[in-house]
């Protein structure tokens, strides 16, 4: 995933992680895991006007990121954030975790990928 995010970033595309966890969690995790600076915004669902799977995350995040979601991709591993992401008229790629790729196809997801 580094190595990923790293040629991400050298493309110069802008980033973002749109998520329903606490935002202490979620900084938490982004710094422990050595991927904060790889993100230029961080969307914490409930301090959106709605959560996930409401498209208020995703379209905050496009906002801060001046990117059109025509121009924009997701990667989600739950139907409630492959609902957000499509709603929000997002193209999404839907990872294989605690859900199948049939539910995640019927939440939205344009493929699916193992994790």
């Amino acid at each position: 995933l580094t190595k990923f995010l790293a040629w991400v970033r050298a493309q110069g595309l802008r980033t973002a992680v749109v998520t329903n966890a606490p935002r202490d969690n979620a900084e938490l995790m982004l710094e422990t895991l050595g991927f904060k600076d790889y993100f230029d915004a961080l969307v914490i669902g409930p301090e959106c006007a709605h959560g996930k799977p409401h498209p208020d995350p995703y379209r905050t995040a496009l906002q801060q990121l001046g990117v059109d979601p025509s121009n924009a991709l997701a990667l989600e591993d739950s139907p409630s954030g492959v609902a957000s992401a499509a709603a929000a008229g997002v193209k999404v790629v839907g990872v294989t975790t605690a859900y199948s790729s049939a539910e995640l196809r019927a939440s939205g997801a344009e493929l699916t990928v193992p994790h």
